[in-house]
């Protein structure tokens, strides 16, 4: 009984050596921390957009491309319309920050859903939210919940910022070598699965702010690529933009 005992207090003491030799890594290292504000940061200060330009979709069954418009605002309000020949919208979608619309004139439908309840993959294939779309069409990286951070060195794609919640990356975020510039995100649902991956294509500077010029959205089932033509900071919107009606 004393040998056990002894066996027992020993190991307590050298494991408790070993925690007090080895203190655990904090959740969030100081560089990824300040990493974070500044993404969080960015752009900031605009607080709507308007853009045109082209638009191609495509998923395992199809491919097509058209022209588009959109607006967005604050953290997830937005508007896109892909135009038909005629230079009017034959689809729409939108977000007002409570409800999610999808206009369909072909097929002479509306389509509405809680934007709280989920994300734009009935809609487009794609697993987005409403805010990391807006996040993304403003030159933002959208940050995710997290309880784990920390900036790493991938040594064929250069420094990573690895996001975690829990056991599971939730988000990475891939920099260019002189940490100035976000060229790629990656985004994983509770179980580390990818949901999409977007990447900032090309930047263009517009009223000094730094925005897409060209973006691709790719999920594990389709993908988008925005080419713009023209982007606005600062446009004028209101409430009634970013709902649709069922005009049929």
């Amino acid at each position: 009984m004393t040998k056990r005992l002894i066996a027992v207090l020993m190991t307590f003491f050298l494991w408790g050596c070993a925690m007090v030799g080895r203190p655990p890594s904090p959740p969030v290292s100081g560089k990824a921390l300040s990493l974070i504000e500044a993404l969080r940061q960015t752009n900031i200060g605009m607080t709507s957009f308007k853009g045109v330009g082209k638009f191609h979709f495509w998923n395992n069954a199809q491919s097509a491309s058209a022209r588009v418009a959109w607006v967005g605002a604050d953290k997830e309000r937005f508007r896109v319309e892909i135009l038909g020949i005629s230079g009017h919208p034959d689809r729409a979608m939108a977000c007002d920050g409570n409800w999610l619309y999808l206009l369909s004139k072909t097929e002479r439908r509306l389509y509405r859903q809680r934007s709280a309840d989920g994300d734009l993959g009935r809609m487009i294939s794609i697993a987005i939210k409403p805010r990391d779309l807006v996040s993304l069409l403003a030159g933002r990286t959208p940050i995710p919940e997290y309880n784990f951070a920390e900036l790493s060195t991938d040594p064929a794609q250069g420094p990573v910022l690895v996001l975690k919640r829990g056991r599971h990356v939730v988000e990475k975020v891939f920099f260019s070598d002189d940490m100035l510039r976000v060229f790629r995100i990656e985004r994983f649902d509770r179980n580390g699965e990818l949901l999409f991956q977007a990447v900032f294509e090309a930047m263009q500077t517009i009223d000094g702010y730094r925005v897409p010029e060209r973006l691709s959205i790719i999920g594990p089932e389709a993908g988008l690529l925005l080419t713009v033509e023209r982007y606005w900071t600062f446009a004028k919107v209101s409430s009634e933009m970013f709902k649709l009606d069922n005009p049929f």
